[in-house]
């Protein structure tokens, strides 16, 4: 009996034993069905995160290619300030729809039947249209009259409600950014749609008009975006050199031999030491400098034995400078550009250089070009224009014209090649000029500045009114104020998933 009990318990703990084996089992089997599972809903997940995002990058850039058409719109106007944003145009190339302002519709994928559709309202204040017979049946289907004013406008079937106000249009905010002109900033508001049609055909555009309730034509998805467009405007002081905020330097202006600074006046404001301002030059017929410490610490000597234009030299020391702004980097911005910060200025460059994106060895023509001298450390924090090719990069040489701000310091070197300009510069640092260089309109420094040639090769600084006004008129124009671009809270919509 006692054998066969022990058998009994070895059977009894055998299949338990089989019972844990297979409970092990089935939860094993149970932790890999849930793991795959879960594997499962991420790799899907991400599959549709990645779709998501690369429809919500789709609609992005639709919309801001609006904002950007709309931009372009405003450079071309030859008269400015522009007064009324209205797309006045019966050409489908211009827009789709006049009523709403400035529209545009194009396929995106044929394979898939996608289409792309932006809108940017136009300004409320311009004349309500009449006669407008393009597309415009289909005007009210797409924004409902009940949602604005009660304006009309005629069709050749009639008498229909118009929406020409739109709660989403064009603003003229120039005022409200402290400006004193009409017409100066503007803000901008573009609705982007992807939606499917069934065909492919451009006629399309007529035959299936997009709808924001018809199924089959519904959108897929939506986003707005506003920003500012900002017309540039460029105040420069009246002064071939003009140096705001040099308190720490001994000697603020030195020019030396071979230099020729004419046309206009040289403005320092600074208390450095009895040496304050040192002006040698070759052409000193009108000159005029003022110092805010006096005229005992300005000195005025005509370049002996190069005297090419006479010694007509005329030195002032006095507080009461007609030109003078303040010392400080913020007046002058605003004072010269019209911009409340620097930050603002960055914004409305057409173009911008630094380290990572050094300026180009030609440098564009007739732009307002900004460059953040600060940050290029192989140049010692600082621009030199010379267009010598150090490290197999060449530098830029200055050749033509515009408008130039550097954040920094800035040295032109005509040693080796001449460097010629028609504009302003501004530099927040120091303003080197040497050699065989000519500067035609203006620079402002934030520092010390020297202006120094040597034997035949003089450099020149030359203030010209006119050169500076018709640089203005070609560089001043509207730009994207970038810090402004902003996605409209809740506009942005999956309508079908």
């Amino acid at each position: 009996m006692e054998g066969a009990s022990v058998l009994m318990h070895e059977a009894k703990v055998r299949g338990a034993r089989r019972g844990i084996t297979l409970v092990n089992v089935m939860m094993l089997a149970l932790i890999s069905t849930l793991f795959l599972m879960a594997a499962s809903q991420f790799v899907t997940g991400s599959l549709k995160a990645g779709r998501d995002s690369r429809s919500n990058q789709q609609v992005y850039a639709v919309a801001k290619a609006g904002l950007d058409e709309a931009l372009s719109w405003y450079r071309k106007q030859p008269i400015k300030p522009v007064k009324n944003f209205d797309i006045v145009s019966a050409a489908s190339a211009d827009t789709l729809d006049q009523q709403i302002g400035l529209v545009k519709e194009w396929e995106i994928d044929s394979t898939r039947h996608l289409w792309a559709r932006f809108e940017v309202g136009r300004d409320p204040n311009a004349p309500i249209r009449t006669g407008v017979t393009s597309k415009g049946s289909r005007n009210t289907a797409l924004y409902p009259v009940a949602t604005y004013p009660t304006y009309y406008f005629s069709f050749n079937d009639g008498i229909v409600p118009a929406y020409s106000v739109l709660d989403w249009g064009a603003q003229d905010v120039s005022f409200q950014r402290g400006k004193g002109q009409a017409g100066t900033v503007w803000l901008l508001r573009s609705k982007g749609y992807t939606f499917r049609r069934t065909g492919s055909a451009t006629s399309l555009i007529t035959s299936e008009p997009f709808s924001l309730s018809t199924a089959a034509r519904k959108p897929i998805q939506k986003i707005e975006l506003e920003s500012e467009v900002v017309l540039t405007n460029f105040h420069p002081h009246e002064a071939a050199l003009y140096d705001f905020n040099d308190n720490a330097d001994a000697t603020q202006v030195v020019s030396h031999a071979q230099c020729a600074i004419t046309g206009g006046h040289v403005n320092i404001h600074g208390s450095g030491s009895a040496s304050n301002v040192d002006v040698r030059v070759l052409d000193g017929v009108g000159f005029n400098v003022w110092c805010n410490t006096g005229a005992a610490n300005v000195h005025l000597t005509d370049d002996a034995g190069s005297n090419l234009f006479g010694p007509s030299l005329k030195g002032q020391g006095t507080t009461t400078n007609p030109n003078y702004v303040s010392p400080t980097l913020s007046d002058q911005i605003r004072s010269t550009f019209e911009v409340p910060d620097i930050a603002s200025l960055k914004g409305l460059a057409d173009y911008y250089y630094d380290q990572n994106s050094p300026p180009p060895a030609v440098l564009p023509q007739m732009a307002f070009i900004y460059i953040n001298g600060q940050s290029m450390v192989a140049n010692g924090n600082q621009v030199i224009f010379d267009g010598a090719t150090v490290a197999g990069v060449t530098r830029p040489k200055l050749s033509g014209g515009g408008i130039i701000f550097v954040e920094g310091g800035a040295t032109i070197d005509g040693t080796a090649i001449p460097q010629r300009w028609d504009g302003l510069i501004f530099t927040t640092g120091y303003y080197h000029q040497f050699n065989s260089s000519r500067i035609t309109g203006g620079a402002i420094a934030g520092a010390h500045a020297i202006v120094h040639g040597e034997s035949s090769k003089v450099a020149q600084l030359y203030y010209s009114r006119a050169t500076l006004d018709q640089v203005i008129r070609q560089v001043r124009n509207y730009q994207e104020q970038r810090s402004t671009l902003t996605v409209v809270p809740g506009s942005s919509e999956d309508i079908i998933n």
